[in-house]
């Protein structure tokens, strides 16, 4: 008897070892970030959440030109390359995005480079960016 419950209790200690999250997978960090388009109320604001393998880029962003023209968008670059692109607001819309970008190396990414575009039928115009720290 003595032996089964000391099999069972390593069994449970084993299993709980496994099933909890090691300091690495569960620490998480938040940064925020605000980039507005001088002189208008055209923006992208959020915030950044680095995650051991992955960033996920959480906001809104508006176009205040309610004429169609000067559609806007916004790209997030890790460190590691990888990027993703929000949908185009245009005509005094705003829009919450939500990216999820791989950063499949341990600890994942460093930081992410948040660029702001202006665009339409003929150009598209770089309006701000802003580099996010993980540390």
């Amino acid at each position: 008897m003595r032996r089964l419950l000391a099999g069972i209790g390593f069994t449970i200690v084993l299993f709980c070892t496994i099933l909890t999250p090691t300091s690495a997978e569960a620490t998480t960090v938040v940064r925020s970030y605000d980039l507005e388009y001088t002189g208008t109320s055209t923006y992208t604001r959020g915030h950044v959440y680095f995650y051991n393998r992955s960033v996920e880029v959480a906001g809104e962003q508006n176009s205040s030109n309610t004429t169609g023209q000067g559609c806007r968008y916004t790209k997030a670059i890790t460190n590691l390359g990888a990027y993703k692109y929000t949908s185009v607001v245009c005509g005094g819309t705003t829009e919450n995005y939500d990216l999820i970008i791989p950063a499949d190396v341990v600890g994942g990414a460093a930081s992410v480079k948040l660029e702001f575009y202006s665009t339409d039928d003929t150009r598209t115009t770089l309006l701000g960016w802003k580099t996010i720290s993980r540390r």
